[in-house]
């Protein structure tokens, strides 16, 4: 039994919800259901390395200690990758930096659009409007919107100036 498990419903979602903020691993857990259409995550060894190092990029486009420029994920194909790297993790992203502007490429062009637009749905959820909730909430981030004239597949907007295309 986890330890998250034994306290009460609700100090156990505020907890669960600071963790899937902080945490990329644990913000995949949390949407990837939703970004995949019902499957679950059951993260290994990899999901924890390729978060890890997905935070390390996050810290050096935040200007944060730590952070690293340039990374290279090679793993097998059907292991989760695209959905960690092109849709948790640009939305995660958004969620401590909404200004960050995101270009994401694929070797298909249709991969590219299909994350992006995966991406957007999650945004659109109800699982990411908690989780943007808890920041504004509890680190008295601003909140922000989707630009509706900039809102298609292949390219979107926010209205603090990031974009993703």
């Amino acid at each position: 039994m986890r330890f998250l498990d034994r306290i009460p419903a609700e100090v156990g979602d505020l907890a669960r919800d600071e963790l899937a903020v902080r945490h990329l691993r644990d913000y995949a857990i949390a949407t990837w259901s939703e970004a995949t259409g019902g499957s679950r995550l059951v993260a290994g060894w990899y999901v924890d390395a390729i978060a890890d190092h997905l935070e390390a990029v996050k810290r050096f486009i935040c200007g944060e200690s730590g952070g690293i420029q340039r990374l290279l994920v090679s793993i097998v194909f059907r292991s989760g990758k695209s959905t960690l790297t092109n849709v948790a993790f640009p939305s995660w992203l958004w969620l401590h930096d909404p200004t960050v502007r995101i270009l994401s490429a694929a070797y298909d062009g249709e991969l590219s659009v299909r994350d992006a637009w995966t991406t957007r749905t999650l945004m659109g959820g109800q699982t990411y409007a908690r989780l943007l909730g808890h920041q504004q909430r509890f680190r008295a981030k601003e909140p922000w919107t989707l630009v509706g004239d900039q809102n298609v597949k292949s390219y979107y907007a926010n209205d603090r100036g990031g974009h993703r295309l």
